[in-house]
């Protein structure tokens, strides 16, 4: 069993930084597939491109634009009663999203 302050493993964050970036995708074609599609594209490839665009945001700590979107779609849904459900797994990820930049902003502290 793991120490309470033992590090987590670099493994586990470049698998959960992946698994974000798939399930950040998946949201955002959830939510708005059409708007997705004029956006993105509509075939796999393009979906696995936008993957990867996330992950690449996420490598270099640029995630305002992600923590925006996600945000948008929780204060709208202070308006819109529809939007209840998005707004829950929008603040999941926007959670997960801040552990994972916590993870990659203290990564770069170590390199300096």
């Amino acid at each position: 069993m793991k120490a309470k302050d033992e590090p987590t493993p670099p493994a586990f964050w470049e698998q959960e930084i992946y698994k974000l970036a798939k399930d950040l995708e998946e949201f955002c074609f959830d939510f708005d597939t059409y708007a997705y599609w004029d956006v993105v594209g509509s075939d796999d490839e393009d979906r696995d491109e936008s993957v990867a665009h996330i992950l690449s945001d996420i490598s270099k700590g640029e995630q305002k634009s992600i923590c925006d979107y996600l945000q948008g779609i929780i204060n709208e849904s202070d308006a819109d009663d529809s939007l209840k459900k998005s707004a829950k797994q929008a603040r999941k990820l926007l959670r997960r999203l801040n552990n994972v930049m916590n993870y990659v902003n203290s990564q770069k502290e170590t390199a300096k």
